[in-house]
């Protein structure tokens, strides 16, 4: 009985891990080139940067600085004996955006 218990607390952990993580997104007022119909036009927007981790590096947006979230390691730590939560926790967001880099020679590129 105690072994399903901690079974079910762990597994209740890396769920409640999963759902409520810690790297928040981040409103970035910038200069976007945007490219629509082979026209590029220079425009002031805000665009949402999301965290990313390893397994999804997609998400990351050049010209936004990013730092590692020290809370995400933390958890990654505490839960390195369930294997999964670290995975979950490093591959899907331990970066999280800050601002936007200060030492960025262009704009940011969207194609609509």
């Amino acid at each position: 009985m105690k072994k399903i218990t901690a079974v079910f607390l762990a597994v209740m952990m890396v769920c409640l891990m999963t759902f409520s993580g810690c790297s928040d997104s981040k409103n970035i007022n910038a200069k976007v080139e945007v490219t629509k119909n082979g026209e590029t036009q220079v425009e002031n927007r805000t665009i949402k940067a999301k965290p990313y981790g390893f397994m999804n590096t997609s998400r990351k947006i050049d010209g936004v600085e990013y730092k590692v979230k020290g809370w995400d390691v933390f958890w990654s730590i505490v839960l390195i004996e369930t294997v999964v939560g670290p995975i979950l926790i490093l591959g899907l967001d331990i970066m999280e955006p800050v601002g936007l880099l200060s030492d960025s020679p262009s704009n940011i590129k969207i194609v609509e």
